[in-house]
C-alpha cells in the first residue's frame, strides 16, 4: 500500500468520524417526525393534534415534542410547551410502554369538550389551569391491561395528584381505540391521593362572593350543607364518604380516593356522576359514586 493510499484511508476515516455524529443527529429527528406523524395520524374525528419541532436523542433515547396542542370542536383544550417521553418500548401501533414528562402545560377551562365541568371552573375564577408533572404507561397485551403509574401532577392554584390508574379488558388496536376501551371498561382500579393547594380556599372564596357572605360564614354554610347531607342517607357507606369530605373542607390537607375493580365503575362513569354544572349538584352526585374516601 502506497503513502497516498494511506493518506486517502485515515482521510476517509478522520471525515467519517466528524460527520457520524451529524449523520446521526439527522437521521434521528428525521426518524422523530416520523414517528409522532405515524402516532398523531391514528387520531380521528372531532380533534386535531398540533405541534412544532420534534427531536430525537440516540444518547438519552428520549423524544421531545414541542409546542403540542390538542384542539377540539374548533376550541383549544390542552397545550403543551414540552411533552418529554423516555424508556419507549415500540409495539405494533402504539407503543407498549413510556414515561413522559409534560412542562408549561395549560388546560383551557372554557373549552366546550370539558361540558358543565367548564361553568363551575369558571365559578370558582378558573379561565386557564396551568400544571406540570409526569406519569408512565404500560400497556400488557397478553393480560390486557393498561397501567398508568407514577402520576404526578403540580396544579397552579389548585393542588398536587398523584397515584395511579389500572383498567383491564382492553383490547389493542390503534389510539382511538385504546383509549375508547379505557374510557368505558368498568373494570377500573384507582388509587390518587390529592394534595389541596388552593382548590378550597377558591371554593370558599368563590361562594363568599356569590353568597355576599365573609369567608368565615361561607365555610360554616359549607360545613353545615355537608352535614345535612350525612344525616340525609341511612347507607353508611354513603355517610362516610361526606363525613370525610366534611373533614377535607374543615381542614383541608390531603385526601384518597379509592375505586376497587368490583365496583364496576368506568371512567366514563365518573365523568356522567359529576358532569353538573352546580357545585350543590356535584356534591350530592359525590355519595353516589361506588369508591372509598379517606382524609389525612
Amino acid at each position: 500500500m502506497t503513502k497516498n493510499q494511506k493518506f486517502t484511508i485515515i482521510l476517509v476515516f478522520c471525515l467519517i468520524l466528524v460527520t457520524l455524529p451529524f449523520i446521526i443527529m439527522f437521521g434521528s429527528q428525521i426518524y422523530a417526525k416520523s414517528k409522532v406523524s405515524d402516532v398523531i395520524s391514528q387520531f380521528r374525528g372531532t380533534c386535531t393534534i398540533d405541534y412544532g419541532e420534534a427531536e430525537y436523542s440516540m444518547f438519552s433515547r428520549s423524544l421531545t415534542v414541542n409546542d403540542v396542542r390538542l384542539n377540539c370542536f374548533n376550541d383549544e383544550v390542552v397545550s403543551f410547551k414540552q411533552l418529554i417521553f423516555s424508556h419507549i418500548v415500540s409495539g405494533e401501533n402504539v407503543p407498549d410502554s413510556f414515561i413522559v414528562k409534560f412542562k408549561e402545560s395549560s388546560l383551557n377551562a372554557k373549552s366546550s369538550l370539558l361540558q358543565s365541568y367548564s361553568k363551575i371552573l369558571s365559578d370558582f375564577g378558573y379561565s386557564d389551569i396551568s400544571f406540570n408533572g409526569g406519569l408512565s404507561y404500560v400497556f400488557a397485551k397478553k393480560t390486557q391491561v393498561v397501567t398508568i403509574d407514577s402520576i404526578s401532577l403540580d396544579i397552579a392554584n389548585i393542588g398536587k395528584v398523584t397515584g395511579k390508574i389500572q383498567v383491564s379488558n382492553i383490547t389493542g388496536g390503534d389510539i382511538t381505540t385504546i383509549f375508547y376501551n379505557i374510557l368505558y371498561s368498568q373494570n377500573l382500579a384507582l388509587l390518587l391521593n390529592f394534595q389541596d393547594m388552593g382548590l378550597v380556599s377558591n371554593i370558599i372564596s368563590a361562594y363568599s362572593t356569590q353568597s355576599r357572605n365573609d369567608e368565615t360564614i361561607s365555610k360554616t354554610r359549607v360545613h353545615d350543607g355537608l352535614q345535612r347531607m350525612i344525616m340525609a342517607y341511612n347507607d353508611n357507606d354513603i355517610r362516610e364518604k361526606y363525613a370525610q369530605l366534611q373533614k377535607f373542607f374543615d381542614n383541608p390537607t390531603s385526601i384518597d380516593i379509592n375505586i376497587i375493580p368490583e365496583a364496576q365503575l368506568s371512567i366514563k362513569d365518573i365523568i356522567k356522576y359529576t358532569n353538573q354544572d352546580i357545585f350543590k349538584d356535584m356534591a350530592k352526585s359525590f355519595g353516589e359514586i361506588p369508591f372509598t374516601v379517606v382524609t389525612k
